[in-house]
């Protein structure tokens, strides 16, 4: 399966599980209680993700004394911990798909060897939960340097025979990011995570571990400079004519429009005439159109998928959003057209960037809502664009047969995975 990036390195607290409040807080009782020394949790959670040594020095705690408050640390924290740490909802669910996609997975973290001794596997930097999907783990006492030096994600990347080109790292912190900037990994922030308040300029914001395989499987066009650029003249030309009163200026942005019609048919495999009419539909001011997409299951949790008699394709029912339609209203217009159902909004499972994941890309943005329904009644029979409506689990996704310009895999498992979480995040681009 094609992917932007061949090797994913994660952080692990603060990313992969819940615990960065619950081990500052942990410290600023210890440090309070033991050692009459008074920092608030909030004063600390800039800390999450450096090593317990930088912490204390950056605290200018005495060093007689940082072995007895990590010790003491260690044991409040297994106090306060009831059971296991909880990881963050979808995590085990994305990590398992990036596997089976065959994405190469690695840990870098800030935990010592030592906290084993206190807090068992909450502790250990190799977690056992999470050994089955993760190739390589690389701890604070493996390097010379933690973060935010390159160190850790360095040595990661050895150890993984992995090109810095085609790696992304994801955590939580601002350290996080410098740690991937000096090594030379793109960097994707975890919001389930940040605790900061100072504005970051990562390559990619996630708000759920859902979006983790958007950005994993995005396209990535080497191209994607001069078709930006064609668009623009295009947007330049489709306002300019929609408000000038001037002849001579609207000959002008009828030009800038051929000429960016031009560009991308010279560069793309789409004929000129087609991009030409993809560009006549577009009137007034330049705006991104809208595809809407639903999400139908049955009771085994099969998607609902039609048939396409122009294409002989499968997708789930959707199309552009009509004028004077809202997303919900189209989407169940959509649902009527091709697959003779009457259904009814249950959730809002995804608002995406379409050219980031469908190929081939359109010379024009397209924004792509995903909204699942459920069945109110359906009565099927051929209509003039689908020739048959058949129920698939996961596992037998006709993938062969998928029209990718429409639904991608990914796109399709973000539907299965907010069809089995009844609460659930909203993943948006």
């Amino acid at each position: 399966m094609d992917a932007r990036y061949t090797h994913v390195i994660l952080d692990l607290d603060g990313t992969v599980y819940d615990s960065n409040t619950l081990n500052m807080s942990a410290l600023s009782e210890v440090l309070r209680d033991d050692f009459n020394l008074h920092v608030t949790t909030e004063a600390l959670l800039p800390f999450c993700g450096v090593s317990t040594a930088v912490t204390f020095e950056k605290l200018g705690i005495d060093p007689g004394l940082q072995e007895k408050i990590r010790k003491a640390w260690y044991k409040r924290i297994a106090v306060k911990l009831k059971g296991d740490l909880r990881k963050f909802d979808g995590m085990i669910s994305v990590l398992s798909n990036l596997k089976k996609s065959g994405i190469k997975l690695g840990i870098v973290t800030s935990r010592e060897h030592a906290a084993v001794e206190y807090l068992g596997n909450n502790g250990d930097p190799f977690p056992q939960e999470l050994r089955e999907f993760f190739e390589v783990f690389v701890c604070v006492d493996d390097v010379k340097h933690g973060k935010p030096a390159p160190d850790m994600i360095e040595r990661c990347l050895y150890l993984m025979h992995a090109d810095a080109k085609t790696a992304l790292y994801i955590g939580d912190t601002a350290q996080d990011l410098e740690c991937a900037q000096a090594a030379g990994v793109d960097f994707a922030l975890a919001m389930w995570g940040y605790c900061g308040c100072e504005h970051l300029n990562p390559q990619w914001f996630l708000t759920t571990p859902y979006e983790i395989l958007n950005a994993v499987f995005s396209k990535q066009n080497e191209q994607e400079q001069w078709l930006r650029w064609a668009r623009e003249i295009q947007a330049i030309g489709q306002i300019g004519l929609a408000y000038t009163k001037n002849i001579f200026d609207e000959e002008r942005f009828v030009r800038l429009r051929e000429i960016a019609c031009e560009m991308v048919a010279l560069k793309t495999e789409v004929s000129k005439e087609r991009v030409r009419e993809a560009f006549a539909l577009d009137k007034g001011y330049a705006c991104p159109k809208v595809d809407t997409r639903a999400a139908v299951f049955n009771a085994a949790g099969e998607i609902l998928m039609v048939k396409e008699k122009m294409s002989g394709l499968w997708n789930v029912p959707g199309g552009w959003c009509d004028e004077g339609e809202s997303a919900v209203s189209n989407v169940l217009k959509e649902l009527r057209e091709e697959a003779c159902m009457n259904a009814a909004p249950v959730k809002l499972v995804a608002v995406l960037d379409r050219n980031r994941h469908n190929t081939p890309r359109f010379p024009f943005g397209v924004v792509k809502i995903f909204i699942e329904c459920r069945v109110l009644s359906q009565n099927f029979s051929p209509t003039d664009e689908t020739s048959e409506y058949r129920y698939f689990s996961r596992e037998a996704l006709p993938l062969q047969e998928l029209r990718l310009d429409t639904n991608t895999k990914e796109q399709l498992d973000l539907c299965f995975e907010a069809h089995q979480h009844t609460i659930w995040q909203t993943v948006i681009e």
